[in-house]
């Protein structure tokens, strides 16, 4: 995914950060803070870390705020409003591969 770094059409401010962020990618975590749950945030970050593409990490560890989102299992992400609750064993690489398929489709 290339971000469009062209800001000639945008009139303001405000437009320009509107732009950005909706080129942005967009993950949840879920999860209340478990051996699992602290690996695949750090893979997380290192593969945010290595994307070329802007990135905001939103922890979600209130049980209501899980349960609000209709998580069935932790700890598990939701990359622009796709959901994945298989995630034990994602490497960096694997994790990468979510975030650029998911955003392809921005």
């Amino acid at each position: 995914m290339m971000i469009n770094l062209d800001f000639s059409e945008y009139s303001s401010k405000k437009s320009i950060i509107t732009a950005i962020y909706n080129q942005m990618v967009n993950i949840k975590i879920f999860g209340v803070g478990s051996s699992r749950y602290n690996r695949i945030l750090q893979n997380l970050f290192k593969a945010k870390d290595l994307l070329a593409i802007p990135v905001l990490v939103e922890e979600i560890n209130d049980i209501d705020a899980i349960m609000a989102h209709n998580v069935d299992a932790i700890p598990s992400l939701m990359i622009n409003d796709n959901y994945y609750h298989n995630i034990d064993s994602h490497t960096v690489s694997e994790l990468i591969g979510l975030i650029e398929d998911t955003s392809d489709n921005i």
